[in-house]
């Protein structure tokens, strides 16, 4: 059973800092940051889009997806 432990998370209520809306270029020590979206296909297309349409990246700046293979032993 799958349980997610964000059950009660409401990204609404999320308030960010003015200089991590503020555009790169205007903010040249900003560090870079890279996020990896492990699961289905269709879960990390969602969460792009998600993080888009709230103006975080763009679509496009991502790299494709790949398909992880499962390990049995």
């Amino acid at each position: 059973m799958t349980h997610s432990f964000l059950s009660n998370f409401s990204s609404d209520a999320i308030q960010l800092p003015a200089s991590l809306l503020t555009p790169d270029a205007a903010n040249p020590e900003k560090e870079p940051l890279k996020h990896l979206l492990i699961s289905s296909p269709q879960a990390v297309r969602s969460t792009i889009y998600l993080l888009h349409a709230r103006g975080y990246a763009e679509v496009g700046v991502w790299s494709p997806c790949y398909q992880l293979l499962k390990v049995v032993r």
